[in-house]
């Protein structure tokens, strides 16, 4: 009978203890506190946004997102139509925000529609890293590769061009419109069901964020 203490004395002990258990759905995109955090301790905490389609919003709650998970800090979203060089901040832009005279340095690099630049500028007392696309994706590119820099542990890129060496980067889907997948080993499509699109695409969304994370395009 005396095991019957120190059992209830652990319960008691674990008890508070709240384990959140991951299903595997976030993949690569977690977003897990990093160990070096103090080697990002001078990244701006606002992120500045030169523009505001559906993608440009999407990347800039992508950064969001990943830099307050992994940094354990708040990143705060603000968008302009320019960029002021009073503040530090993490800027997102595209080549048409030219005329600003803010990106303009180095943007003609940008010669190809899904290229991107990242790199660190500095203006008087105010550091900015700027994530200029040569379009809105372009721009979710740079952004998805700066979060991989960092989930990775290395150096945030202090000038850095990258561009696609293929123009069509696809996956192949064997879908179909009852909801069946040819050679199908996990369910159901996530797209069709009945004859029709699903009318609650979430998951759909989510696979469509994490072909984006790694640059595939159709």
């Amino acid at each position: 009978m005396h095991w019957r203490w120190p059992c209830r004395l652990l319960v008691f002990m674990l008890a508070p203890i709240t384990i959140h258990a991951e299903d595997g759905s976030a993949a690569w995109l977690r977003y897990a506190p990093v160990s070096n955090v103090q080697d990002y301790q001078d990244l701006p905490s606002r992120v500045l946004v030169l523009g505001n389609s559906p993608i440009e919003r999407s990347a800039a709650s992508e950064l969001e997102r990943g830099l307050s998970g992994m940094l354990e800090r708040r990143f705060v979203v603000r968008y302009s139509s320019h960029a002021s060089g009073r503040y530090g901040a993490i800027v997102l832009a595209t080549m048409r925000h030219d005329d600003t005279g803010f990106v303009a340095s180095g943007g003609a690099a940008l010669t190809s529609r899904e290229a991107y630049r990242i790199r660190f500028q500095r203006h008087g007392a105010a550091t900015k890293l700027v994530i200029t696309g040569a379009t809105p994706a372009a721009q979710l590119y740079g952004v998805f590769h700066l979060l991989v820099e960092i989930a990775a542990q290395r150096p945030i890129p202090i000038d850095e061009h990258r561009s696609p060496a293929a123009a069509v980067r696809w996956t192949d889907e064997w879908d179909n419109l009852d909801g069946s997948i040819e050679r199908g080993y996990a369910g159901q499509s996530i797209f069709f069901a009945g004859g029709r699109v699903r009318q609650d695409l979430t998951r759909a969304g989510a696979f469509a964020r994490l072909l984006a994370s790694v640059g595939i395009n159709g």
